[in-house]
């Protein structure tokens, strides 16, 4: 298995340090909640080093109750992710800071690696502006785009379907349908923006990089909370 990602941050100094300037430099904490819920935190206040109190923005769709939350946000060009339960009364939040906090690796990109074990796949069900249907795997995955390959080597699905693959090239617009769990599926548009030649098991493949396009704001909402539960899945095993 491929070395995580993700690093704990094992110093309570260090952790306090971390939310310390995160205040100090008004940095505002993505979180994701339950399902696809995607909200901001506004920081104001630390509380005596174990509580930071602040507030949900009124757009951003703040939960009525208390819930947990997987939270991310960057202090001097590093990204910090962390899990706590954060809490609501008379309008205000609250987030508590006795918890985990992990740092995505420096040299790591926020274009997380997908495991086969997952099950996540990619169906192309348009190439083109013709249909088709193919199954490719993920070589990693973000909000905003993904590279894929086809083979059926250590395929997620019991049958990989390419063999009527058109000879892929930059520029190619293609309709798909993200797999991410059984029962949760986003149909997405991309554009394939670069075709590198990779190796995989001892067969040569095409990694092809798409970027997702055409989204709105709900769309990339629900990309993006698939890519912090990617974040979760990781971190788990970090």
């Amino acid at each position: 298995m491929a070395k995580s990602p993700f690093e704990k941050v094992r110093s309570l100094v260090e952790r306090k340090k971390l939310f310390s300037n995160l205040l100090s430099e008004k940095t505002e904490v993505l979180c994701k909640g339950e399902g696809e819920t995607i909200f901001h935190f506004i920081p104001t206040v630390i509380v005596q080093d174990s509580v930071m109190q602040g507030y949900v923005p009124a757009d951003q769709g703040a939960p009525d109750t208390d819930v947990e939350v997987m939270g991310n946000f960057s202090v001097e060009g590093d990204r910090y992710f962390f899990r706590s339960r954060l809490k609501i009364d008379k309008g205000e939040a609250s987030i508590d800071l006795n918890c985990d906090v992990y740092l995505l690796q420096r040299r790591a990109s926020m274009r997380l690696r997908v495991p086969s074990n997952l099950g996540f796949y990619l169906a192309i069900t348009e190439y083109n502006s013709k249909p088709t249907y193919l199954i490719a795997q993920f070589v990693d995955l973000s909000a905003g785009g993904a590279r894929v390959f086809f083979s059926d080597v250590d395929s997620p699905i019991a049958a990989a379907t390419y063999a009527n693959k058109p000879p892929a090239a930059v520029g190619d617009k293609l309709k798909a349908v993200l797999h991410l769990a059984p029962q949760k599926t986003i149909e997405l548009k991309c554009e394939v923006k670069h075709i590198q030649p990779a190796v995989h098991y001892g067969q040569i493949v095409e990694h092809l990089g798409l970027e997702f396009v055409d989204l709105g704001r709900g769309l990339r909402d629900r990309l993006l909370a698939a890519s912090i539960d990617l974040q979760q899945k990781l971190i788990s095993e970090a």
